[in-house]
């Protein structure tokens, strides 16, 4: 008889991403199992379409009675679904709490906040510094799952591409001519945000030097204001459209320019040449991998501090970030595209 397996995946659309390579290892070693996976709603258009990914179980973000209520009914739901083991990627003490709530009783994770009552298998958290993408495939290997390093991968399905070129036709984009995706946005924070007036210089040299039309995409609430620039070859579309989209949008890219943010990790999965900016994170843990990726950071003493916003209220590490070096990078990548595929337009 098949066993139920289900694993809680991270929240965030990055650690998400960062965490398929270790999901995809599980999957593969444990073909005759039935896996759930478990994370926030929106995000199972990442999720690898194979035969033993049973399900998606959504699991919204909520707090006060309403999260309270919402914890109880989805392990209400566990329970009834019976599941044999959990394996937690989501460090949060509440992932294991939710478990053992529903009835799990092999719980498997790192032994972190606090959580060490509820799992049956604690596992030491690396002392050594790693790539959050070793990270999680450390955690597959106590469980004795193969898991050698790779870089996340991303697919587009014909369907979806389809959808994308629907979307980007209804607003009159050709992309014939080229099309070029800025995120200027982050979730996290200020700390991450290079500032937007940079992001618009960079926008305003694409559409009086390049052929190539420009994507702005990110959520509706990631700017304090929003990108000022109107012109027919620029798009702005942040909140307009959900993950799945935006993961199509970047597909159809010549190249991404971005923040350390969640679409970063998109687009360097669906391989899409990218130039990622750098502020209080590290790109030693979370930078994006593969060949087409290239980081613009600066060296100050103070970062990476992995703060959402500056202890300083000075942004040293993101100001002193040159528009001249970004637009240069951004170059090189379509050059280098071009010589590959001879697209540059």
């Amino acid at each position: 008889m098949q066993s139920r397996i289900l694993v809680r995946l991270p929240n965030w659309v990055g650690d998400l991403v960062m965490s398929l390579p270790a999901f995809e290892a599980i999957l593969g070693a444990w073909r005759e199992e039935e896996i759930y996976a478990l994370t926030r709603p929106g995000l199972s258009c990442l999720l690898p379409q194979v035969k033993n990914l049973r399900g998606f179980i959504p699991y919204p973000k909520e707090g006060g009675l309403k999260g309270l209520g919402l914890i109880l009914n989805t392990a209400r739901s566990l329970r009834e679904m019976d599941f044999s083991k959990a394996i937690l990627f989501q460090n949060a003490f509440e992932a294991a709490f939710l478990c053992k709530l529903g009835g799990i009783k092999e719980i498997v994770g790192y032994d972190r906040d606090l959580r060490w009552v509820f799992l049956s298998k604690g596992i030491q958290v690396p002392k050594a510094k790693i790539h959050q993408v070793n990270y999680y495939l450390n955690l597959v290997r106590e469980l004795g799952v193969d898991a050698p390093f790779m870089k996340p991968i991303l697919t587009l399905r014909a369907i979806e591409k389809e959808k994308a070129l629907l979307f980007l036709g209804s607003y009159g984009v050709d992309t014939k001519a080229g099309l070029i995706g800025v995120a200027p946005g982050a979730k996290y924070g200020l700390a991450k945000m290079w500032p937007i007036s940079n992001f618009e210089k960079i926008i305003e040299r694409i559409i009086s030097r390049l052929p190539h039309y420009v994507v702005i995409l990110g959520g509706a609430d990631e700017l304090p204001r929003p990108v000022s620039i109107r012109h027919p070859r620029v798009f702005d579309l942040m909140g307009r459209t959900d993950l799945g989209m935006a993961k199509a949008l970047i597909a159809l890219c010549n190249a991404f320019l971005t923040n350390d943010s969640g679409l970063m990790h998109v687009a360097y999965a669906l391989d899409v040449p990218l130039v990622a900016i750098f502020g209080s994170t590290d790109p030693e843990l979370t930078g994006p991998l593969g060949t087409r990726s290239r980081i613009v950071r600066s060296f100050v003493d103070c970062s990476p501090c992995f703060k959402p916003t500056c202890r300083k209220n000075t942004y040293e590490c993101l100001n002193q970030i040159g528009v001249d070096a970004v637009w240069h990078e951004l170059l090189r990548l379509l050059e280098e595209d071009d010589e590959e595929t001879g697209s540059f337009h």
